[in-house]
């Protein structure tokens, strides 16, 4: 899109004939991230969703298949995903994350399991299943819930109606719900006032990224480790979420290099965050 010059000279007192400039072209900014596929490849835990992240990192079909080939003892009664099989009950959770992330990856779930795994999250949003995981009462439902319609907005089973079920306050959630809201209203055109609640959250977004040097991350951000989130994972899913929005174009190339300036050890936090 057109020239770049950088000045280049000798450094001071060094060896005549010496030295020399060595360029290096990459095709994008995130062009090698072997060390990710290395570290998710040698991952040496397999939850359910551990195993999940590792295949949508890896980009493995056969992984995939083996998945969904034992999906079946992972779904508890009221059609909600278990971390292992051999546990009571199910977490929404898990279960948003994973329908959502399969959705993302382009990765394709059974017919029986989805409709399984839809009714669940369904029971869930509506109050007929209980809360089940690791949760806070009262603190972490509402914006579980919005997960939850999230994820299955994405197989064309959100109704609008749902969210009367929650309170719809953006500017006090944290930024993984406000991610999941900004999701269902790009997706959904049904929902009231969908134009103006967009523009508040692209607003509350951009307060709230912070730079510090090169590293990008949000204001007050935590790990709210029993919804599987960390600020990391925050961070990757923004980018996924405006990678093709021109109102962030702009700020593309940036925000990739603060995600990856976040790396350490050549990987994110948490295998979510990975994937």
């Amino acid at each position: 899109e057109g020239s770049l010059s950088l000045p280049v000279e000798t450094a001071k007192n060094s060896l005549p004939g010496s030295g020399g400039v060595a360029v290096h072209l990459d095709r994008t900014l995130a062009a090698n991230l072997e060390s990710i596929r290395s570290y998710m490849a040698d991952y040496p835990f397999g939850c359910l969703e551990q195993s999940v992240s590792r295949a949508i990192a890896l980009r493995d079909s056969s992984r995939w298949k083996k998945i969904l080939d034992n999906l079946s003892s992972y779904i508890d009664t009221n059609g909600l995903l278990k971390y292992f099989p051999e546990a009571l009950s199910g977490s929404d959770v898990l279960s948003s994350y994973f329908l959502s992330i399969a959705s993302e990856a382009g990765f394709e779930i059974p017919e029986r399991h989805l409709r399984q795994i839809i009714s669940g999250l369904q029971g869930f949003v509506n109050g007929t299943i209980s809360q089940s995981g690791f949760s806070f009462p009262g603190a972490d439902v509402g914006i579980r819930k919005l997960a939850a319609m999230e994820a299955i907005s994405r197989y064309h089973a959100f109704d609008p109606k749902q969210l009367a079920l929650i309170r719809v306050e953006p500017e006090l959630w944290p930024v993984r719900a406000v991610l999941d809201w900004r999701s269902l209203l790009l997706r959904e055109q049904r929902i009231p006032d969908r134009t103006k609640r967009l523009a508040e959250v692209e607003q509350i977004l951009r307060a709230r990224l912070e730079w510090r040097g090169t590293v990008v991350g949000f204001k007050g951000a935590s790990r709210f480790w029993w919804l599987m989130n960390s600020p990391d994972e925050d961070v990757n899913r923004l980018l996924l979420g405006i990678a093709d929005d021109r109102a962030w174009k702009d700020e593309i190339g940036r925000l990739v290099r603060g995600a990856l300036a976040r790396l350490r050890e050549g990987h994110w936090d948490l295998t979510t965050a990975n994937a």
